[in-house]
């Protein structure tokens, strides 16, 4: 990280860390600011993710993203932290005296045990995805042909959409009607509904999306059968 966001100064803070690494620093990488958007790329490169807070953090996004990114996390008994994760899915260590030398101790512990790193994992992802909004958005037009078997390969997704908005663009075929009774007949608390003048599948997709609000939204096409794990693997 940096001392504030991307300027190229350096804290008193920093200085001290880089005298301290001194003896091994071709083992160690001080970044500087990363931007958002590369984030990822950097979580997917740990084996674990330290993020001790030594105030009352109300929500830390950073162990929240390290968690959806399916990494073991150490940190402590801080604000809000423990509410968003427990000893399945992260190490919390108590603020302490000694909080230095037990972030040791539990990274040293970590590093030998893979298979304890994996499933804190695991977990932490799980955990993660419980939390996650999945909405998707279907444009139809004159699908009766295909559309029944891909509503099926959606309603038998692996994992849970939580919002389901299907606009169907004046079809003059039963593709509407389809939907409406695919919907009905398996009690299904989808969105369905029909244009009263053909909008174009663009503008069509742009209405749908505007209606939505989830964290991931999915653009499904009336043609496709999706596989049962395509929104678990995509996620």
């Amino acid at each position: 990280g940096a001392d504030f966001y991307d300027m190229k100064t350096s804290s008193p803070f920093e200085d001290e860390l880089r005298k301290l690494v001194e003896d091994v620093k071709d083992r160690v990488v001080f970044t500087g600011y990363v931007k958002y958007e590369k984030m990822p790329i950097v979580y997917h490169i740990a084996d674990i993710v330290v993020l001790p807070s030594m105030w009352d953090e109300p929500a830390g996004l950073t162990m929240l993203e390290a968690m959806a990114c399916g990494k073991s996390v150490i940190s402590t008994y801080s604000g809000g932290i423990p509410e968003y994760t427990d000893e399945k899915s992260s190490i919390l260590l108590k603020r302490e005296n000694l909080i230095v030398d037990n972030i040791q101790k539990e990274i040293v512990k970590l590093l030998k045990d893979e298979n304890k790193r994996e499933v804190l994992g695991e977990n932490a992802a799980q955990m993660e995805m419980e939390n996650i909004m999945i909405g998707l958005a279907m444009s139809t037009y004159n699908g009766e042909k295909y559309i029944e078997e891909q509503l099926e390969s959606i309603k038998k997704q692996s994992m849970k959409v939580d919002h389901v908005i299907i606009i169907d663009d004046c079809s003059d075929d039963e593709t509407y009607k389809i939907i409406k009774k695919f919907t009905e007949n398996n009690g299904l608390n989808w969105i369905v509904q029909q244009n009263s003048k053909n909008l174009g599948w663009k503008s069509n997709f742009l209405k749908i999306i505007e209606m939505l609000e989830d964290d991931y939204i999915f653009f499904c096409d009336q043609d496709d059968i999706w596989d049962k794990d395509k929104v678990k693997k995509s996620i």
